[in-house]
């Protein structure tokens, strides 16, 4: 008995001791659980020892090895499998800094890649990129009708400081398709972030705390870019003046909290602009079906006809965009080699392929036809 009561003693050290003897000191974050880990205690700052840093020193202890010991990691992935708790669980989300989230799904962008700048684009992708685009342009060009491509940031790149992790230095891969455009897009490729960061206000965020997608002040900063372009491919028409009132309401909603599992979550600052007269003293909707189509009618009949190729970014702009084409359809699909058929049918004005920052890998992969001449 006193032997077995030895090596049951022994063990039981042994698989205690274990998570300390590997514990890990040299990871900042941890990538299961997308977050920045507990850094060890420290007495000293500026040569001085901290009186303020001693006394925490127990709970700073603490959290250092709740987040480091040995084999956490296996743990964690252990405990989810376990969880009773009713959650569904999900690697898509990120909760950042002061009730921030951010989608983070690997699938669809894989937007923590992004945001570390891992994901940069090949010179051949970057080469095909400007094809397709290029080729689109040229369809449009050839058949009288102006072309525009507009990419909506994700969100990291306009609020970065909410992320849980500090960003490091370097180019991101939309920035390399900026750099890299030639003379014939660079007034054809709206990027609005630089725009949108530019008019960050502390106490009016241009994204959803709790959503994936910029709000209508966010979409209203890339309206004036977009606007202004096509006010200037179309000189001689009289577009309209918009002065636009905001009233602020808030809840604990946005599309990427049930992706948590929670029911609310944080606050949600939903800015609602409308212009002076209202939306309808300026379109009506004709169809207004979301994903199956949308299409609106101007009260003025001298305006651009417009055909919109988008995805969910999109629908806050609508409202703007509506105000100053005299007939527009949106559509919840690329601008593919398949649509030229039906663009020469409705004869638009104007082209708009709008599509998210993270999706822009899928504009390399799909491929449209030179015209032949």
């Amino acid at each position: 008995m006193k032997t077995a009561g030895l090596v049951f003693s022994l063990v039981f050290v042994a698989i205690v001791a274990v998570p300390f003897i590997f514990i890990d000191n040299k990871n900042s974050i941890s990538l299961k659980e997308n977050r920045t880990l507990a850094q060890f205690p420290h007495f000293m700052e500026d040569g001085k020892i901290n009186s303020g840093n001693i006394k925490k020193v127990p709970a700073m202890l603490d959290a250092y090895i709740n987040d480091r010991f040995g084999f956490r990691d296996a743990a964690v992935s252990f405990a989810k499998k376990l969880s009773v708790t009713g959650r569904k669980k999900n690697g898509d989300v990120l909760i950042g800094k002061e009730g921030w989230l951010f989608y983070v799904n690997y699938s669809d962008g894989n937007n923590l890649s992004d945001f570390y700048k891992m994901n940069l684009f090949t010179p051949e992708e970057i080469n095909q990129f400007i094809i397709n685009i290029e080729n689109r342009l040229d369809f449009c060009n050839d058949n009288g009708i102006q072309f525009l491509f507009l990419i909506a940031p994700n969100k990291h790149n306009i609020y970065s400081e909410y992320y849980p992790f500090e960003r490091p230095q370097g180019i991101t891969r939309t920035e390399q398709i900026m750099a890299a455009l030639p003379d014939k897009l660079k007034n054809v490729v709206i990027y609005p972030r630089d725009w949108l960061i530019k008019n960050k206000r502390n106490d009016m965020p241009l994204y959803f705390e709790t959503d994936t997608h910029w709000n209508m002040a966010g979409a209203h900063y890339a309206f004036e870019l977009l606007y202004d372009n096509i006010k200037n491919r179309f000189l001689n028409m009289q577009f309209p003046e918009m002065r636009f009132t905001v009233e602020v309401r808030y809840d604990s909603s946005g599309d990427i909290v049930p992706m948590s599992g929670f029911t609310s979550y944080g606050k949600r600052t939903i800015p609602d602009l409308r212009p002076q007269g209202g939306w309808d003293s300026f379109y009506r909707y004709i169809k207004n079906e979301g994903t199956d189509g949308v299409i609106t009618e101007n009260t003025s009949k001298t305006l651009p006809k417009a055909i919109v190729y988008r995805d969910s970014f999109f629908s806050a702009l609508e409202p703007f965009t509506s105000c100053i084409f005299s007939y527009t359809e949106y559509h919840w699909r690329f601008f593919s080699e398949t649509e030229k058929q039906y663009i020469l049918e409705r004869k638009p004005d104007i082209v708009i392929w709008e599509i998210v920052e993270r999706s822009l890998k899928a504009v390399i992969e799909a491929q449209f036809k030179p015209e032949i001449h």
